[in-house]
């Protein structure tokens, strides 16, 4: 099958059943900066959240989000151990376990689907770009600052 928007791999499990599920609910979205390691997440492990990247070590997540092949290659064992939802590209599970949106590069903008994202790059505007999909609201956002420490950015 060809790569691409609008096609899938044999067996991969889209996202669209996250479409609307969470109408006028609030959802929490917690990225992977250094902020987060200040402050007491446990305060948001039974509400609606998204988790980038590493921030699914950190607290229990509801949905646990990332885009990067590096993740898995250096993460695998631990994000296969950590109960949650787990959604992300089909390149970033090379072993087709979880759940997989599509995105389409170019500028952010919302989507009236889960299953396709629009934007590239960054975690942080998909994640809000996915909970606006699921029909969140308010969306909060926490940890999706950068900080550069020793020339490497957490």
């Amino acid at each position: 099958m060809k790569s691409g928007i609008g096609s899938r791999k044999r067996g991969e499990k889209t996202c669209s059943f996250f479409t609307s599920a969470f109408t006028d609910m609030p959802c929490f979205i917690v990225g992977s900066s250094p902020f987060i390691n200040k402050i007491n997440l446990n305060k948001i492990d039974n509400n609606l959240s998204i988790s980038i990247n590493r921030a699914m070590f950190k607290f229990k997540a509801f949905i646990s989000m990332w885009q990067d092949l590096s993740f898995w290659k250096t993460d695998s064992e631990i994000i296969r151990k950590t109960e949650c939802w787990k959604v992300c590209t089909s390149y970033s599970d090379p072993e087709n376990c979880f759940y997989h949106f599509k995105t389409n590069g170019g500028e952010y903008k919302e989507s009236d689907s889960c299953d396709l994202l629009y934007g590239s790059g960054s975690s942080g505007p998909l994640a809000f770009c996915f909970a606006r999909a699921m029909g969140c609201s308010p969306i909060i956002c926490i940890g999706m600052d950068c900080n550069i420490t020793d020339n490497k950015t957490d």
